[in-house]
């Protein structure tokens, strides 16, 4: 079933100018890896296969694909929040999930239309957040995309008039930022382009966990690397949002742009740990919907983790 599938995307892919069927064919190993800890429940184990995707995809430098494994690293985030918090809900709630994958998978198979992959991504986002409701919050609050619209609007014109404060490497404002958004997308919904928004600035909140590592022990990120890993691409998000631009394509080469150098700073700053049977450079911490709290130091947050448990 799987060969007639890779023989076929084979084909499919091709056509899309993708020469080399070794590297589709590992892309495609790692997908159904990805898919498989899904239907186990191991959703940590899922964030880490997410992980391998993205960075192989990195590597063949395939953008359709990394875009495939940063939605599901996302879906393996919101079920790993699910499984330890309202596990009595997990089955109800997975059949969200299984519907999305599902249509990823075939999408993949299809040679992948990226717009019809932030669809999926955007009606996943939509469903799963009634998940995270408590009962008081699904009783009261009522779907208002305009008025999510206008926050978004806001919160991203304060997010560039105060992107400098990034330098500061005790600054909170990314985290600050996607905290808002999700409070808002959770209790009134959202459209399509506001679940890109938010997959966006999660990716750019990680990169900039690792800018900081870059930069320790200084207390303030440099001037070159502000302007290489920051600004641009706040500066990308709030001009394409306000602009109301979905350039699929285009937006898609950013947030790839945004993964490529998180994952470079990963290997060169990241503190190393000891994980049996599991490379280091795949054991990047699963991010629930909930904000990112940058540390000054990762590595001592997860050595204080260590003692604790």
């Amino acid at each position: 079933m799987i060969k007639e599938k890779f023989k076929n995307l084979k084909n499919n892919y091709l056509i899309a100018n993708m020469n080399d069927s070794l590297d589709i064919e590992i892309l495609t190993q790692d997908l159904e890896y990805c898919i498989k800890t899904f239907e186990n429940d191991n959703f940590s184990l899922m964030n880490v296969a997410t992980n391998r995707l993205m960075e192989n995809s990195i590597f063949l430098e395939n953008k359709e694909t990394f875009l495939v494994a940063a939605i599901l690293k996302d879906i393996a985030n919101d079920y790993i929040g699910i499984f330890q918090y309202k596990r009595n809900i997990l089955n109800s709630a997975k059949v969200i999930g299984k519907k999305t994958i599902t249509s990823i998978k075939t999408n993949y198979y299809n040679g992948i239309n990226i717009e019809s992959l932030w669809q999926d991504f955007n009606e996943f986002t939509v469903k799963i957040s009634e998940f995270h409701k408590d009962e008081l919050e699904s009783e009261v609050y009522k779907k208002n995309t305009e008025f999510t619209s206008i926050i978004f609007e806001k919160i991203l014109k304060f997010f560039e008039e105060n992107k400098e404060s990034l330098k500061k490497i005790h600054c909170t404002l990314i985290n600050g930022v996607l905290g808002v958004i999700i409070r808002i997308m959770k209790n009134h919904s959202c459209a399509l382009k506001e679940s890109m928004v938010y997959l966006y600035i999660k990716l750019l909140a990680i990169l900039y966990n690792y800018v900081i590592e870059k930069n320790f022990p200084e207390e303030e990120i440099n001037e070159d690397d502000y302007k290489e890993y920051l600004e641009v691409h706040v500066d990308f998000i709030v001009k394409n949002y306000l602009n109301d631009s979905l350039d699929f394509n285009k937006y898609n080469s950013e947030l790839w742009e945004i993964g490529k150098q998180y994952r470079e700073l990963y290997f060169l700053f990241n503190t190393p740990r000891v994980v049996a049977k599991a490379p280091v450079s795949e054991i990047v911490p699963a991010l629930v919907r909930v904000p990112i709290i940058p540390s000054r130091k990762i590595g001592e947050n997860e050595e204080k983790e260590e003692k604790e448990n």
